[in-house]
């Protein structure tokens, strides 16, 4: 198949179509691109928090963080502690860190892993503190994996 290229002549500055040349190519460098655009080769998740999406991460971030926050407050209200109001309120900082971390982490790999990662992060000082491991790695891993999830579908 043979193609016409137009392209101008050096000496009188016309248009002419040229049979089987190629176009120009642009001599602007271009810019770097940023490796986290890519995709996970074994996945079909975004290696950055754009999942589709249109909530802003650090809006979903502050809402998830106040949900997660509170449902682990709830849990709490039936428990004895010496000084309730301060393990819950401590309760609900640690919670609602993880809540607003996870949209905002950068990682290449699945949202809900990120989220289960920074879950279980978080989530450890308060566990070597009151040495209550189970409780505490059981409800911030698996709030930190469901909002990591929602995270990764619902944030733009």
């Amino acid at each position: 198949m043979l193609t016409f290229v137009s392209m101008t002549d050096g000496e009188s500055g016309e248009n002419v179509s040229v049979p089987g040349a190629k176009p120009p190519q642009s001599t602007q460098p271009q810019p770097p691109q940023n490796p986290l655009d890519r995709k996970c080769e074994h996945r079909h998740y975004p290696l950055h928090l754009s999942g589709g999406g249109s909530m802003n991460p650090v809006i979903f971030g502050v809402i998830a963080g106040l949900l997660f926050g509170a449902v682990d407050v709830a849990l709490m209200i039936p428990m004895e502690f010496a000084d309730k109001k301060t393990a819950m309120l401590g309760a609900f900082l640690s919670r609602f860190a993880i809540g607003f971390l996870i949209p905002l982490v950068r990682m290449p790999l699945p949202p809900f892993v990120i989220g289960g990662i920074v879950g279980l992060l978080v989530s450890l000082p308060d566990a070597v503190i009151t040495k209550a491991y189970v409780p505490i790695l059981a409800t911030g891993l698996l709030g930190g994996l469901a909002i990591g999830w929602a995270a990764g579908r619902f944030t733009a």
